[in-house]
């Protein structure tokens, strides 16, 4: 079988990463883990390696890579259709190039889906089939597919589960669907092999300039021990929880309940306050369906964002309305994250704009605000123009990223991977879904999963759930379960989860951590947190 790359980490990169960063010096280090950061650190470092200079980068987050907004969103690589109402054309635009380009590059963890918008009336069809014209044209020739027309009948074979009351007819448009979480990881991992210091569970305490450069106080949330890294130039990628007036915070949330429709295609409606309500079919084998989101402001501490009782009575609410079946069926768990928008014109939290915005504050920290997930490439590219400015001018501008496969995940390399799946289920004996599963997770790093298989696995831990969190632990920096639950993966969120499956659970990840002092119960506490219904 053939192995295209290898990991990025191992077990002992952090200790020696940690060690790295406390005596080196660096043109650049970069606060948080976010997939802005993570995508700034890949773009850096790929211009750099283009030009052949030498660049010393450190990337620092404090918790799990991705484990904040980026791993908790709507899961979709979109255009934002609803964005035209308010006429932002560019940010639109933008947005569906991007979605080719993630196609493109990150074919694993970026798939085409088709939505459904059921219509209720004619003026309604007009308005949005106006809408829909304008956001194929906008594509281009980068458009994944030209949305159509299906009359009621059509609609109530494809959807028997739609609201069939004053059914007038539906729109089908295209749009894709991301394992967001893992595209965090793989912009690490990229950043990582190409030489980039970074480090989880590192907390930002201070920073100061002092002799022509920044010195940086951090602490290892893990042991307290505190360090200090020196750098040319900071940028603060670090979303919600940057310290800045500027910074608006906006809640956005989540429903998981089983499967709510009998097609595999999501539904995109628009409620009455402007909001798009997407039913997103998900899971490993799509068997649920994601519900969201919503739009709240968030005005307490960003390390605690839970949904709401009022989010919650607001998207059964509309989901009731929609898919009346759903009326009897309870969520299985959901989840909530905090948008950092750079917009306070708008009193609307759901009209204010998801246009970015980066600047160098009075302190020459670079701080990137705002955008979407969609477009995170873009943004990075401009904030690595901004660095590249201040410190490598002969960098400016350079390309690095629309062309260079995320993690080595040509297209090619994929379809061979996904026609060797029979075969390696039968090697690793394993179920055919299981292995097409990993592949379409870990792309060319599913080999290594499998690797880990064992024989045999402990009571109530399947052999797959093993080699996941062998993996996570030796090769991804898992220093908690949450972290395979939530960014690793989404089992977290995809079931119910018994109190003596997380224990056995827990006891396997210290086992595989050789740690004989790990709080299962504290951890237990933390995952029901993640995922609870108010």
């Amino acid at each position: 079988m053939d192995r295209w790359i290898k990991p990025a980490f191992n077990r002992s990169s952090r200790s020696h990463n940690l060690h790295a960063l406390e005596k080196g010096e660096f043109d650049v280090v970069i606060c948080g883990g976010g997939i802005n950061g993570a995508g700034l650190a890949r773009d850096l470092a790929l211009r750099a390696k283009r030009a052949g200079k030498a660049v010393r980068i450190a990337l620092v987050e404090q918790r799990q890579f991705g484990s904040g907004t980026s791993s908790r969103n709507s899961q979709l690589i979109h255009g934002g259709l609803r964005y035209l109402k308010y006429l932002e054309f560019r940010l639109v635009r933008d947005a569906l190039r991007e979605r080719a380009t993630l196609l493109r590059i990150a074919p694993h963890l970026v798939r085409p889906l088709q939505f459904v918008i059921p219509f209720y009336s004619l003026p309604a069809r007009l308005y949005y089939d106006a809408g829909l014209l304008l956001y194929d044209w906008l594509a281009g020739r980068a458009n994944v597919g030209k949305h159509r027309h299906l009359n009621a009948n059509e609609l109530r074979r494809l959807e028997p589960q739609l609201a069939t009351e004053r059914l007038h007819s539906a729109a089908i448009y295209y749009d894709c669907k991301v394992e967001s979480a893992r595209l965090v990881l793989e912009n690490i991992f990229d950043a990582a092999r190409l030489g980039v210091v970074v480090v989880n569970y590192v907390r930002l305490v201070n920073w100061h300039w002092q002799n022509g450069q920044f010195h940086l106080e951090l602490q290892d949330a893990l042991t307290g021990r505190q360090v200090v890294a020196r750098a040319r130039k900071v940028v603060d990628a670090s979303g919600p929880w940057q310290q800045l007036s500027e910074v608006r915070r906006v809640r956005g949330s989540h429903l998981v309940f089983p499967k709510l429709t009998r097609s595999d295609y999501a539904i995109a409606h628009f409620a009455d306050d402007g909001r798009i309500i997407f039913v997103i079919p998900w899971g490993p084998n799509n068997e649920l369906s994601l519900v969201g989101t919503t739009d709240v402001e968030h005005p307490g501490s960003p390390d605690t964002v839970r949904i709401a009782p009022e989010e919650v009575s607001y998207l059964c609410r509309i989901l009731e309305k929609l898919l009346p079946a759903s009326k009897n069926l309870r969520p299985i768990s959901a989840y909530s994250s905090l948008r950092p928008l750079a917009d306070f014109r708008s009193s609307s939290a759901t009209a204010a704009s998801r246009e970015h915005r980066i600047w160098n504050t009075d302190d020459n920290v670079l701080h990137i605000v705002g955008g979407k997930y969609t477009t995170y490439r873009l943004m990075c590219a401009e904030a690595a123009d901004r660095v590249c400015e201040e410190l490598w001018p002969e960098l400016v501008g350079l390309d690095a990223t629309s062309q260079e496969p995320v993690g080595g995940n040509s297209p090619a390399r994929l379809e061979q991977l996904y026609d060797q799946v029979p075969k390696l289920a039968n090697q690793y004996q394993l179920e055919e879904a299981d292995a097409r599963w990993l592949v379409s997770r870990y792309g060319v790093l599913a080999p290594d999963v499998l690797d880990y298989l064992p024989a045999h696995s402990p009571e109530g831990v399947s052999r797959l759930q093993w080699a996941v969190l062998r993996f996570a632990i030796e090769h991804e920096m898992a220093q908690r379960l949450a972290d395979v639950l939530f960014v690793s993966t989404y089992w977290g969120w995809e079931r119910s989860w018994e109190d003596r499956e997380l224990e056995q659970l827990a006891r396997a990840f210290a086992t595989l951590m050789e740690n004989s002092v790990y709080e299962v119960r504290e951890e237990i506490e933390l995952i029901r947190n993640l995922s609870a219904l108010p």
